[in-house]
């Protein structure tokens, strides 16, 4: 049976993985389109989307070349592998200084000094240090990358970048009207619908792999709606 769902779970990550590369072009489009003025901030969110998409490429490959070992350990994860979460907690940090920069101009703690920007690449620096001398200690370590010995250091780091993003655009949607309201509540309900997923799926011990490919769902859901709010709060600026 754990075939069959992997082959499902192994396609449905293909077919997500192949949304957000969609989601990359159309804002590599928007982003040679835009404004100067307009240009980094459609550029982070690309790069955001992007590498994410390379992420579950990885993850597809990975899943694929190592089908019997997974079928043998009886269970399903999300992102399993060294390089899968490098790129995922790498792909928001830009996109966090160019919204401090942004939507934040008015509050100078953030436009100026980036303390989320700055707190973010703190936390960024312990992991990858520890990462590198994991890797220098042996290279092998690459190939057998276990998460729940790094939680302590990446954990922190995710449920900062998950609070940042949810926060800050709940609170633009508090002091904003209309529609800045409406999209900016679509990112902040978007990022976390995406990252609480990302959570159910990936730490618990253990976890039925049917679960796993139905979350999905609501993890596409929550990564769409944030493209668009991105994208129509872009759209906003412009005018």
């Amino acid at each position: 049976m754990l075939e069959l769902e992997l082959l499902i779970f192994n396609s449905s990550l293909f077919i997500f993985g192949i949304i957000l590369i969609i989601i990359s072009l159309i804002l590599l489009r928007e982003t040679i389109k835009s404004e100067k003025i307009a240009r980094p901030f459609i550029t982070s969110v690309f790069l955001y989307f992007f590498l994410l998409a390379i992420a579950n490429i990885h993850q597809v490959y990975h899943n694929t070349i190592n089908f019997e070992n997974i079928l043998q350990s009886m269970e399903l994860r999300l992102y399993t592998t060294f390089f899968v979460y490098l790129l995922t907690i790498t792909a928001p940090i830009y996109l966090t200084y160019e919204i401090e920069q942004l939507f934040f101009a008015e509050k100078k703690i953030f436009s100026k000094y980036h303390i989320f920007t700055f707190t973010s690449l703190v936390l960024y620096a312990v992991y990858i240090t520890v990462m590198m001398l994991e890797i220098i200690r042996d290279i092998n370590f690459i190939n057998v990358f276990i998460l729940s010995q790094f939680n302590l250091f990446m954990v922190p780091l995710i449920i900062f970048q998950v609070f940042f993003f949810t926060i800050a655009f709940l609170y633009l949607a508090i002091k904003t009207t209309e529609k800045y309201r409406r999209y900016s509540l679509m990112v902040s309900l978007g990022w976390l619908l995406n990252y609480a997923v990302n959570a159910i799926i990936t730490f618990p011990p253990t976890i039925e792999p049917i679960l796993v490919i139905i979350l999905l769902i609501p993890k596409l859901l929550g990564v769409i709606i944030t493209a668009i709010g991105f994208y129509k709060l872009y759209s906003l600026k412009k005018e």
